[in-house]
This record gives C-alpha cells, structure tokens and sequence, in this order.
C-alpha cells in the first residue's frame, strides 16, 4: 500500500470493500438478497404467489404417498441440518457442509499464517525445537547458580518450561460422558503396551498427549515423552527380550481428521527406571529390495504398529498409514521433498537399537508407496511366520487385502521376505487389524475388516488360509470402523477374544465361547475403543483405551475401572473462552469429551455432551 498515492489507493480499498461485501451478501442470502436491496425498496410485502401450473400438479397427485414420503425425508434432513452446530444458519441448503467446513480451516488456517496449498516443512519446527532446547540447556546449565533478583521469586536465567506454564486441568474431567455410570474421564488414548513381567507397569500412548508410564496398575503415571517433537502416538512396544527398552512411533493412524501425522520413531531406554529418550529416528536407507527414495521413511505419516523379531530385538518392522494435518484434511504424505514426507508400507530396520536406527521399505508388501499397513503380527515364538494388513490408497484399492510371509527372518540388507496374499480384499478401501494365538501347535488368527460396518474372519492355520467368516460378529464396529475397529485375542484360548467398536453395544463385545454368543461388559466405559491388551504375565488383568481414556479389568474384562488419575492428561481442546476479569473461568469444547468448564475453585467438570467444538463467554454480561 505504501507504493501507491494516498488517494489511489483509499479508492482502491473502498472497491476492494464493496466486492467483498458484495461476495459475502451471495454467500450468505443468495442473489436475491443483492437485487432486493440494491435495486428496490423494502414494501414489507410478500411475493405474489406464481400461477398454478395444472400439468405439474396432475402429475403431482398421481403418487400422492410417494409426494409424502419426499416430503417426510425433505423434513427430517431439514430439521437433521437445522441441528447441525457446524453450519450457519445462512448457509444451510446454499452449500454442502463439507465445503463450508473446508473452507472454514482454510481461512483460519491463513489467519495462522498457514497456506493450505503449500504446507509448512515440519522439519522447520523440529529445528526450532532442538534449537530452543539447546539454548535452554546453555542457559540453565551455564547460569545454574544465578540468583534471583531482589523481589523477584524466579532467576532470570530459570528455563522457561520450569516457570512459565503451569497445567490447569482438567485432570480428569470427574463427570465423563461414559456408558451407564458417569466415572472421571481424560482424552482419546490410542496404544497401550504391558510389561511381560509385571502387570501393573504399562505404557499408554494418546492422540495428542505423549506416552505416560505407570508403575501401579495406573493409579499414578508419568510422562515421558513431553521433551518429544510429536505428542501424537500412533504405536507402542515393549521389547520381548529386554522389556526396559519400548519403541514407540509417532502419529495416529486412526484416520480421523484431527489424527495428526508424527516424525518417526523414537526409542526410550530404562524406560521403567530412568527413562532416557532418543529419537526421532526415520532416516530410510537402500535395503529390502527397495533404494533410499528421498531418505525420509515415517515423517508426515502416522506409525499403525512396531513388532520385534523375538530372536534378535536389533530387528523390527514398522507398518505406516496416512496422518492428517486437521480438519481441513490436509496431509503431506507420500514422498514428497518439499516439505519431505516417507511413503506409506512395511519397514525394516536391522540396527534399532543403534545410535541411528536407519529403515527400509520393504518391497515384497505391494502398494508401490501408497499401500498402508495398518497392522502387524507374528506368529508367537516365530521370527518367520508374520501376517501383513494392506489398506492400499492406489485408486480402485488393488492391493488391499492379507499378506503373509513364512521367511520374515530373511529380510537382511537388499533381500526382502516373500510375501503371498491369502485374503484378497482389493477394490476395497478399507481399514483391517489382527490378533494371533498359539494354543499347544495350533495358530488362530483373525482379521476384522471394515466391510460391512465390521466383518470378522477366522483361520485356523497361521493365517494361511481364511475359509471362516464370523457370522454372530457382522457389524461389529458399527459405522467408524476406519476410526475404531479392534480385535484381541486371549493368548491362551482361541474361543475367548474382545472386539471394539464405536458407541453403545458395540464399544466393547466378549465371546468365551468362539463367538456363539456375545456378551456387552462395557458399563463405564467411554465409546470408540482403540486398544484391547491383556497383561501377558496375568490373563485376569487387561486395559482398554478409547476416546476417555484408560481403563483397567482385574477379571478377564468383565468390569472396568477408570484410570484417568490426576496424574494422567490427555484431553484434547479444540478451543478456548476465557472470562476477561477471572482468570479461573473459562469453558473449552474437547474431542468427544463434551465442553467442560473450570469453575472459580479451579475444579473442572463436563457442561454439555458430545464432541465439543468452539465456545464464547459473553463478556455483556459480567
């Protein structure tokens, strides 16, 4: 603006002004609107009914109960739209809600200085985060002495994540939207690992809160990964031959909008003593039959699964899928430079236990870069016999389905195992998880699907064949088995095994007899489940984790117990409204854990139900 004449351009930005408010008048009223105010004054009258047109109506009163039926459905998506929070008032039955809800993260995205045609590099604030961390351990640990200033309660020289924010809760909210009985809840937890040792220590990975360890059965937890790049958790293993090592990879693979894309894999050694975190590790290297591509492996997607080889935990295969950047549903995924992404498919890395564990994509899984793994199993005790899920994002799907390999251990510098499909699921997008038992020397696996909403098949022989499909199971997962579909089985009893779900009778299912029958154990639980595990040193114990978070059953998953203890945070707040003049009142709506409000004694609890989104305190009325 400065390069032009004042009056140049004040005339300018007059015109700019019009045309905007000239676009938003469409937007908002439609063409109507704009001819009515611009060309006719108001009369207060109505519009002159149009003439009858007696064909049209002849031809009306032919069907007169097919004219109600539209008319019944016309009124029901009416008032469906006119309880819809997510649209305007003014723009229902003007544009599509998808549209609006596109456009509306595109334009907030711009207020943050994001454009969504060119996405931000995210190594720019992984280098801006060692760079801080660096600086803060200068400072600290240069001036760890400094006194602080007469009056003041802080040395200046204190790193600012020891003094400048303080958490404020909710931790938990006390009165959770749960099933039955309201029990304290937290947010949406994503992978649980148990220690083969001791059943009361775990690691529990959520959506947007890191990974948080407990030593006490999950009356009290720690965390330990808030120093990472990415608090979004996507997987967590223990390692079978040293359980003080667990991997965990960045990234939700949960296919949800605010699923957020990681950074690779990182590593915490002693991690039930004193943890020590290294990572993120993803440097993607020429091997198992694949090249180095653009060297990147995991960044921009989301982990789905980690397993080690039980032989040797220096190697391990990591499976990935796409992660998402928010609502707009923009993502950075696949292989991309600028910014950098790895593509989508199974991974191998053969030194992950090293300083600089390097990976790299296994080319007997087809998909060619855009074949999602979404989960992982080996046989128990096997380093050979594993099981591959392929949801493949090629158009027309033609490599989904069920890949096995009977020589995984064979996957060492360029050689990759072979794999062959033994359940073809191609022209079909969808999502698929596994569970395997070893009962004395026979194998059982299963494989829920999304088809359908929920479709279980069985085998019998390691996954070599699938001749059974789980009648008494259809619909399982009811209508977001993309989101929350899981399947577990119990280690030492093919008839006994849990599905997880969505809402209602689906969250949770128990069969004890090879699904003849189903039982619903699911009173406190939170719907959408994530993970189902049980304690390997103790079948009695097991943890459930969905959109609440963290649950505990000491009776093989009959009853539940919440575990989101004080010391566990994880809810995730898709907005804010603070009170100008109190700073203890404020009200934030959070992801499927309703809107909760802080309360002038700093106590948190739910307002309102459902999946929170933006609110406001009207400051007319203090």
């Amino acid at each position: 603006m400065n390069n032009f004449p004042g009056a140049q351009s004040w005339s300018t930005l007059r015109i700019f002004r019009h045309a905007r408010y000239l676009f938003l008048a469409l937007l908002l009223f439609g063409p109507e609107f704009v001819v009515s105010q611009a060309g006719t004054p108001a009369s207060g009258k109505k519009s002159a009914p149009t003439k009858s047109q007696p064909g049209k109506k002849l031809r009306a009163q032919k069907n007169p109960s097919q004219k109600a039926a539209r008319t019944q459905a016309q009124d029901r998506s009416q008032e469906n739209e006119a309880d819809d929070p997510d649209m305007p008032a003014t723009l229902r039955g003007r544009m599509e809600k998808e549209t609006y809800l596109q456009m509306r993260a595109e334009h907030i995205a711009r207020l943050r200085g994001i454009d969504p045609k060119n996405p931000p590099d995210p190594r720019i604030r992984m280098n801006a985060i060692r760079t801080m961390e660096q600086q803060e351990q200068e400072i600290y640990g240069n001036q760890r002495e400094t006194k602080p200033r007469p009056g003041a309660s802080i040395s200046p020289s204190s790193p600012p994540s020891s003094t400048t924010w303080t958490p404020v809760g909710p931790a938990p909210i006390p009165n959770g939207q749960t099933l039955s009985v309201e029990v304290p809840v937290s947010g949406r937890v994503t992978a649980i690992a148990v220690d083969p040792r001791n059943s009361n220590i775990l690691y529990v990975g959520a959506a947007q809160g890191g990974v948080y360890r407990s030593l006490d059965g999950g009356n009290t937890w720690t965390p330990l990964m808030d120093s990472a790049q990415s608090l979004a958790i996507g997987a967590i293993t223990i390692d079978p031959l040293n359980p003080s090592t667990v991997f965990v990879g960045t990234g939700e693979g949960n296919l949800a909008l605010d699923s957020f894309f990681g950074v690779g894999l990182y590593r915490i050694d002693n991690a039930d003593t004193t943890p020590v975190l290294s990572g993120p590790f993803e440097t993607r290297a020429t091997g198992t039959g694949t090249g180095a591509s653009n060297g990147h492996a995991f960044i921009g997607t989301s982990i789905t699964k980690i397993v080690v080889d039980p032989a040797n935990d220096n190697r391990i295969f990591v499976s990935n899928t796409i992660g998402f950047a928010g609502i707009s549903g923009s993502t950075i995924c696949c292989g991309g430079m600028f910014p950098a992404s790895g593509f989508l498919g199974l991974y191998f890395s053969s030194n992950a236990l090293s300083s600089n564990p390097q990976f790299s994509r296994v080319a007997g899984v087809p998909g060619g870069g855009a074949g999602a793994v979404t989960d992982i199993v080996f046989e128990p005790g096997s380093s050979d016999n594993m099981l591959v899920a392929v949801e493949d994002f090629l158009t027309g799907s033609p490599n989904s389905g069920i890949y096995r390999t009977t020589n995984a251990s064979t996957a060492l510098g360029f050689t990759s195992p072979t794999f062959t499909e033994t359940l073809n699921l191609a022209g079909k997008h969808l999502n698929i998880k596994l569970a395997v038992n070893k009962v004395t020397s026979i194998v059982t696996a299963l494989v829920g699907t999304q088809e359908n909403r929920g479709t279980l098949y069985e085998s019998t022989d390691g996954g070599a064949s699938w001749p059974t499909t789980i009648g008494t199971a259809a619909g399982f997962c009811n209508g977001q088995c993309f989101y929350d579909l899981v399947v577990t089985l119990k280690p030492d009893d093919a008839n006994t095994f849990f599905l997880g779900g969505a809402a209602g009778n689906t969250s949770l299912r128990k069969t004890i007899d090879g699904a003849n029958s189903f039982a619903t154990p699911n009173a406190t639980l939170h719907a959408d489940t994530h993970a189902i595990v049980y304690a390997p040193s103790d079948f009695n114990v097991m943890y459930e984790g969905n959109d609440g978070g963290i649950w505990r059953s000491g009776d093989g998953g009959n009853t539940w117990t919440s575990r989101n203890t004080p010391s566990f945070s994880a809810t995730q707040f898709q907005s804010l409204a603070l009170h100008p003049l109190d700073r203890n009142f404020m009200i934030g709506g959070t992801q499927d854990n309703g809107t909760p409000t802080m309360r002038a004694d700093g106590s948190w609890f739910r307002a309102d139900f459902g999946d929170g989104g933006y609110s406001l305190i009207d400051q007319r009325r203090m």
